[in-house]
């Protein structure tokens, strides 16, 4: 009996744009062109679900986003930097940094801090080198929404009840300094 053909498989498909589905998948990091006519429901309800599960991740960390901007523009709004990177919304300039680069209780500075979808931070350099801690931070605030902050403080405030370091072992920093 002679074996079943297997058709081959281009390696690329030429695909006029406005014939072409694109998924990705942040759980995966891959994205995929699919022709538009294949009608793929359980992909494109797939899709619908990713976009709907940002929308709420971003509603449910809104307060603490405006926090943070409310902060931004009061620490001067026409000196600082706006800058949208991989959806959030990273803040910089001089008077932030004065205010940022003071002693915060067991710090004795901050070089960037979370709120939300919105990161504050010294300067645009200091951004670059802490991008993948906060990025862990702004997750957090989508899982936690506006209980982060109580919680943030209320496990940094036991610890330090405890004799303990309220910051490095402080279990949302634990997981932040564990992506590094």
């Amino acid at each position: 009996m002679p074996s079943p053909r297997v058709p081959k498989i281009p390696d690329k498909l030429a695909l006029e744009p406005e014939s072409v589905i694109t998924v990705s998948s942040s759980q995966f990091g891959r994205s995929l062109a699919l022709p538009a006519s294949l009608n793929f429901p359980r992909i494109r309800q797939a899709a619908m679900m990713d976009r709907l599960q940002r929308f709420a991740a971003y509603a449910w960390a809104a307060p603490n986003t405006i926090l943070g901007i409310i902060l931004a523009l009061i620490l001067g709004r026409s000196t600082n930097q706006w800058v949208w990177v991989d959806g959030v919304l990273e803040i910089s300039g001089p008077k932030l940094a004065s205010w940022l680069n003071r002693p915060w209780g067991a710090l004795s500075s901050i070089t960037a801090i979370t709120f939300g979808h919105t990161v504050l931070a010294q300067s645009r350099e200091a951004h670059d080198f802490t991008r993948a801690h906060e990025r862990i931070h702004v997750r957090q605030y989508e899982r936690w929404g506006l209980a982060f902050i109580p919680a943030y403080l209320g496990a940094s405030g036991y610890l330090w009840l405890r004799g303990r370091d309220c910051y490095r072992e402080n279990p949302f920093e634990k997981e932040a300094y564990g992506s590094e």
